[in-house]
């Protein structure tokens, strides 16, 4: 995908695992809440530079009445961790659902 899209693991060579694919949710999140990516660049080495040593921004700046869990989880789901984010599309969306306080049967949703 796009480089603001990409997990910090995946600027290390690594193969998108499906961890990677929940820190590009993560940045489709955070653009949702904010109306503008986490890191931003002129440059791709800048953007780089940015994904690999500066913190992930806080949306609390763009959303002062963001709930603290909501702003919880995006900081799950864009963690420079892979270890750290959810495993999957699946418990990305179990985390999400149960921050919402409606978590229901993802196996029947699937079918």
């Amino acid at each position: 995908g796009p480089p603001a899209f990409m997990a910090r693991d995946l600027f290390h060579h690594s193969e998108a695992t499906p961890a990677s694919d929940v820190y590009a949710l993560g940045v489709c999140y955070f653009f949702l809440l904010t109306g503008r990516l986490p890191f931003n660049a002129a440059t791709v080495p800048e953007l780089i530079k940015q994904v690999m040593q500066e913190p992930v921004p806080s949306v609390k700046p763009d959303c002062p009445a963001l709930p603290l869990e909501m702003a919880e989880c995006l900081s799950q789901l864009l963690s420079k961790v892979p270890e750290n984010r959810p495993r999957s599309g699946i418990e990305a969306v179990q985390l999400l659902q149960a921050v919402l306080g409606e978590v229901e049967d993802i196996e029947t949703l699937l079918q």
